[in-house]
């Protein structure tokens, strides 16, 4: 039995692996401006984007189950010698180079975003008033005469500069 279970697992690793190179074959028919270099292996379930205006660049690169790459806008996304893991997003409107090496969503079933475009955030509006409860939480909005509601949060945007910094845009 243990070897007919053996046979059985190299069968479908063999599958998987026939099934990969489909997945490359197609995804370079697919997207021309795509370059595939080396030993690079795309999980079921990733969905792979490059726009006519965006460059991919993939080498040496494994990409977890669900992930998610995108290179749209004339952006260029280069990826080498590293890992993606799964159900992770990397979107490129500009320019993103992840160096060899790097562990992107290493432990199973983390999410990691990352983006080239600037996006809104809503952050909780730090000033008490007095008729907040002790615990320091706001009350819940109240609708107001017009029927909007009054929340007690502000719409920000965050850029991140050329050195890494988190900066508030103004």
């Amino acid at each position: 039995m243990t070897c007919l279970a053996r046979i059985v697992r190299r069968a479908d690793l063999w599958a998987s692996r026939v099934r990969a190179a489909i997945r490359l074959r197609w995804l370079r028919l697919k997207y021309p401006r795509l370059t595939i270099a080396g030993r690079v292996f795309i999980s079921p379930g990733c969905s792979i984007v490059c726009t006519d205006a965006g460059q991919m660049q993939l080498s040496n690169v494994h990409v977890g189950r669900g992930a998610t790459l995108v290179a749209d806008n004339g952006g260029l996304l280069e990826i080498s010698d590293t890992s993606i893991g799964p159900y992770s997003t990397v979107v490129a409107c500009e320019h993103i180079s992840i160096a060899p090496g790097c562990a992107i969503a290493a432990r199973r079933g983390s999410h990691v975003c990352v983006l080239t475009i600037d996006h809104p955030v809503w952050l909780l509006n730090t000033t008490k008033s007095p008729s907040d409860p002790p615990n320091g939480f706001p009350r819940r909005a109240r609708p107001t005469a017009n029927g909007c509601r009054r929340e007690n949060r502000k719409l920000v945007w965050l850029r991140f500069t050329h050195d890494g910094e988190l900066q508030l845009v103004e």
